[in-house]
């Protein structure tokens, strides 16, 4: 009997091995690859396509603008800058698709200098991704005439000098060695004093110097932050002045090349020489001004007479040599920016200095807030 009831349950047991699998599990496999049996997870809307007509480039925009009567050239809510006129100009010449349109970032738009409000350029510099014709581009002639296309939907007190080709890593802030300011001066504000004087005064802030005097917020303080270090290459003023579109105006100017420079540090510069040569200082107020163990509050000069003149890109035209067709320099367009200076940029500071009164205030100022050194 145990004999046969252990055979029984061998039988058994082979039995369920031998047995095809059970028809829940193909039930399963059928479920599992019945796609429409299940529902559907929401798809994400496509994103807007550029025509298949157009490409992207990473080029330069080289550009010249007053600013008078704008809020800077960076972007900024709810008031106008000189960047929205661009952008709106190269959306209608087809650069910029409409879905780029208010985001700037996603074209990579980046600024070699940022202007304040008021403050023009003579020759400024801007990298973004365009859109180009293939066919344009095939031809040799796509940024020739897209530049052309821009500039007519452009006021005439903003001028494209021109689109230059670039390398795709290139971010005009970045690849900038050094920037150049023009400052223009009455020599009304002078008083009689010496213009070899004042020229001599300004060739002191020449080097590498802490200028947290010449600076506003958190960067004015002892010890001098590190950002405060700053690398003057050239301050100095010409001999001889040049006569503004205005009756009986005659104008200093006064030119700064550096690497960078930090808020308000080219107008207190002007104003801390101009009150040196006016003896409202002691004749070293300069070089005590910039030791890194005083504090002093100096008045900036009026706003209206700054101007940035051109950027530079040495570093970046030595390095990449071998793959561009020519070096990115505004130079080549030096007859075209000093035109425009005289054309746009002289007129406008000449009339804003007679309407603001600004070099009166600025003495008023100085008279009821006196620079004194502790």
């Amino acid at each position: 009997m145990l004999a046969l009831a252990r055979t029984q349950s061998l039988r058994k047991m082979l039995l369920l091995y031998l047995a095809p699998p059970p028809p829940v599990a193909q039930t399963c496999r059928t479920t599992c690859s019945d796609s429409s049996s299940r529902p559907r997870s929401p798809t994400r809307p496509r994103s807007p396509t550029r025509p298949r007509h157009q490409t992207k480039r990473k080029v330069a925009l080289l550009v010249a603008y007053d600013g008078a009567g704008y809020h800077g050239l960076q972007r900024n809510r709810h008031v106008q800058t000189i960047s929205d006129v661009l952008e709106t100009a190269l959306h209608r010449s087809h650069a910029i698709a409409s879905y780029n349109v208010g985001a700037l970032q996603k074209v990579q738009w980046q600024l070699a200098a940022r202007t304040d409000r008021g403050v023009s350029a003579a020759g400024n510099v801007i990298s973004a991704k365009l859109l180009f014709s293939r066919d344009e581009l095939h031809h040799g002639n796509a940024l020739r005439l897209t530049a052309s296309r821009v500039q007519q939907q452009l006021p005439s007190h903003v001028h494209l000098l021109d689109i230059a080709r670039v390398t795709q890593s290139f971010s005009a802030r970045a690849c900038c060695s050094h920037r150049w300011y023009e400052y223009m001066l009455p020599t009304s504000a002078l008083q009689g004093a010496s213009i070899l004087s004042f020229h001599n005064a300004l060739r002191q802030y020449e080097g590498a110097h802490h200028f947290h005097n010449f600076t506003v917020g958190m960067d004015h303080c002892i010890p001098p932050r590190s950002q405060a270090r700053r690398f003057v290459m050239h301050c100095a003023c010409d001999l001889h002045p040049v006569q503004l579109p205005h009756p009986s105006t005659q104008y200093l100017r006064i030119r700064v090349r550096g690497q960078s420079f930090m808020l308000h540090q080219i107008r207190k510069m002007v104003s801390l020489a101009l009150l040196t040569c006016l003896h409202q200082v002691p004749s070293d107020a300069i070089p005590r001004a910039l030791h890194p163990a005083t504090l002093v509050n100096i008045p900036p000069a009026p706003p209206t007479g700054l101007f940035l003149d051109c950027c530079h890109f040495d570093w970046y035209n030595n390095r990449h040599a071998a793959v561009l067709p020519q070096p990115l320099s505004l130079s080549t367009y030096d007859a075209q920016r000093e035109l425009f200076k005289r054309n746009y940029i002289f007129p406008s500071i000449a009339r804003r200095a007679m309407q603001d009164d600004s070099m009166s205030i600025y003495f008023r100022t100085v008279e009821a807030h006196p620079v004194q050194f502790h």
